[in-house]
């Protein structure tokens, strides 16, 4: 059996004075069951962020960060000499960011932004690694911008020390990674454009993916990827019943090496990581949106978007060994076709919405046959919401029922999810 609890709390503060401030304390606490076992997690964060335009040309922005986290893993089945498996972690963050931006004329801009961040880990085990990264990024962009071109450029220098007290550690890292976008708009007076982009991709496995017990594994090495992507963008006040009116689609392209990858073992809060040599992946991305106005104060929105993914494993092609079984083959629970949809009304009095996804067939393993075929499955949801002020509060209820088909469908085989349920948010705003 799956439950699970989610209590949230977030107080904002802004506040200006020559320059904008923003500031913000988050406590979050949640509790997820795959009975008999159970898993906690423990989230508080501390933001702020300034921001200040010297004159047109030059605006500095500066944010500051600390996060501290708690996990804690209870199976009380593991047959050992204590009876039970209970872990827990800890882990903190410290960041610092820092950005100027220049306007060089008034379509051409500059960036200069660096990011410095200390994360932490540890925990109630014997011999634990404590790990402690430090991480630098520096960025240095530039954008053009006129009536019917947009151009955009950047790279990214990635400086990585990580130290453990025992054991081995997942080493230090340098790299640097381009990115380049441009987008044209061949007609003056339509909103249609034609886009493009190129990047590289350098993602470190995190704290989680190394060191958590059953699952770390400290010889993980940093995913890469090179993407690829052009794409058509519309977008059209039609008339007054149809005031919007959007549509996309993208085709991709992206080669990535040592994709890193999960897999679940013996229950949904222990999974195996590791890295994946090649996996080519291509797709074609659709959205379109629509708002219909019947009425002055009544709405109605619909939304969608549609994939259609190839993420295969190209990592061996020599059918004579085990790896090469899987060449050409959909990597796990990877869909081809995915999908999801929105619907809904906004009155005066009160805000009604219906939104379903849906998933096509899965592999539970690389290699694509019949016996590690998962079926595909939807999920429907309605809810309804009310939004009002009460003295210098805005304050919104709603009311959700998830799961309206009551299906315990699975997104991991052998893990049905909930069945119908209902939750209740109340968020206020001062």
């Amino acid at each position: 059996m799956f439950s699970s609890q989610i209590y949230c709390v977030t107080f904002v503060n802004h506040r200006c004075t020559g320059g904008f401030t923003y500031f913000a304390l988050h406590f979050i606490h949640a509790t997820f069951c795959i009975e008999p076992r159970k898993l906690w997690d423990k989230n508080t964060f501390v933001q702020s962020q300034y921001k200040k335009e010297f004159s047109r040309q030059w605006v500095f922005q500066s944010s500051a960060k600390w996060n501290w986290s708690y996990q804690r893993y209870l199976d009380p089945d593991t047959p050992n000499s204590k009876g039970k498996t209970e872990n827990s972690y800890y882990q903190q963050e410290y960041y610092l960011s820092a950005s100027v931006l220049y306007r060089m004329l008034d379509n051409l801009s500059f960036s200069l932004s660096t990011d410095g961040s200390i994360n932490t880990m540890n925990a109630n085990l014997n011999e634990f690694a404590q790990p402690t990264r430090y991480s630098w990024l520096t960025a240095f962009a530039g954008k053009y911008m006129n009536d019917w071109l947009t151009i955009s450029a950047s790279a990214l220098a990635t400086i990585i020390n990580e130290d453990v007290k025992e054991g081995g550690s997942a080493g230090n890292h340098r790299k640097l990674t381009p990115y380049i976008s441009a987008s044209f708009k061949p007609f003056y007076h339509e909103e249609f454009r034609i886009r493009f982009f190129y990047k590289d991709i350098f993602r470190l496995p995190s704290f989680n993916d190394l060191y958590y017990q059953e699952v770390g594994n400290t010889k993980l090495r940093p995913e890469n990827a090179r993407q690829y992507n052009v794409g058509l963008t519309y977008s059209k006040n039609v008339c007054p019943f149809l005031p919007y009116l959007s549509a996309t689609i993208d085709a991709y392209y992206n080669k990535v090496t040592d994709k890193i990858i999960a897999y679940p073992t013996k229950n949904l809060a222990v999974w195996s990581m590791r890295n994946l040599g090649e996996v080519e992946i291509k797709g074609i991305d659709a959205t379109g949106s629509l708002s219909l106005q019947p009425w002055e104060r009544i709405r109605i929105n619909l939304s969608s978007n549609y994939t259609y993914q190839q993420a295969l494993d190209i990592t061996n092609s020599d059918p004579t060994t085990e790896a090469g079984r899987t060449y050409k083959h959909q990597i796990a629970y990877t869909p081809r076709v995915s999908g999801s949809g929105q619907a809904g009304i906004e009155t005066p009095w009160i805000n009604f919405s219906y939104s379903f996804l849906f998933s096509g067939k899965r592999y539970v393993q690389n290699e694509n046959i019949a016996e590690n075929s998962m079926e595909g499955y939807s999920d429907h949801s309605i809810s309804i919401s009310r939004s009002f002020h009460i003295l210098k509060t805005h304050t919104s209820v709603s009311v959700e029922v998830l799961n309206i088909a009551n299906k315990n469908y699975e997104i991991v085989k052998n893990f049905p999810m909930p069945g119908r349920s209902v939750r209740a948010t109340l968020n206020i705003r001062y």
